[in-house]
């Protein structure tokens, strides 16, 4: 068990250091990419701090920090409304929407997300039955927390890799230096092991 929760532990920072430099280009850290799809997450695209608190699993302060870092970038608008001044809602600029819309549309229906995972689990990948234990050890963790933070960020059903042939623009630009950052990142691996791990380039 202390060896799996030390294997969860390192998959999650490789995670996070993945994700980091793949949204460099974007100008976005993981953090205020998740507090950003939280706050679009509900229907009017307005939250309060204590209710995103409650749905990330931090505190206010935590809550009010990112806020404020979010509405320096244009991202957000935090605004005090009567009859309770001391309650601060946020919601999404239109700013804020087009950059999720962005990340969704060249991180998430391209597949780039899933090879970054795929890439940062490439340690227990080389042994199935170890990758099947962290698997279930997630879910029950995520289990475990769902009151505590039941936030999960926006996804689609099934992500496919296709070589970013819907982007055009800067949106292709954008795909094509993570796409090669995340090879080069990984060069020292095994041709075969990159490639049967891998989702499939589109023809």
């Amino acid at each position: 068990m202390n060896a799996l929760s030390f294997a969860a532990k390192r998959a999650h920072l490789d995670l996070m250091l993945l994700n980091r430099g793949a949204l460099n280009p974007l100008r976005i850290t993981p953090a205020r990419l998740d507090m950003l799809q939280a706050i679009r997450a509900r229907f009017d695209g307005c939250q309060t701090q204590g209710q995103l608190a409650a749905l990330l699993g931090v505190t206010r302060q935590t809550v009010g920090r990112m806020s404020r870092s979010l509405e320096a970038l244009g991202l957000v608008v935090c605004e005090r409304t009567e009859p309770d001044r001391r309650r601060v809602y946020i919601s999404l600029t239109r700013a804020g929407h087009t950059l999720l819309n962005r990340v969704h549309r060249i991180y998430l229906r391209s597949g780039l997300a899933g090879l970054a995972a795929a890439f940062a689990l490439r340690d227990s990948s080389r042994q199935p039955e170890k990758t099947s234990r962290f698997v279930e050890m997630a879910r029950s963790i995520r289990a475990g927390l769902s009151k505590w933070a039941p936030f999960t960020p926006e996804s689609i059903a099934a992500e496919r890799w296709d070589d970013g042939a819907a982007l055009v623009g800067d949106d292709r630009r954008i795909f094509t230096v993570v796409t090669q950052w995340l090879f080069a990142r990984f060069s020292g691996l095994p041709v075969d092991y990159v490639f049967a791990n891998s989702p499939p380039f589109s023809t």
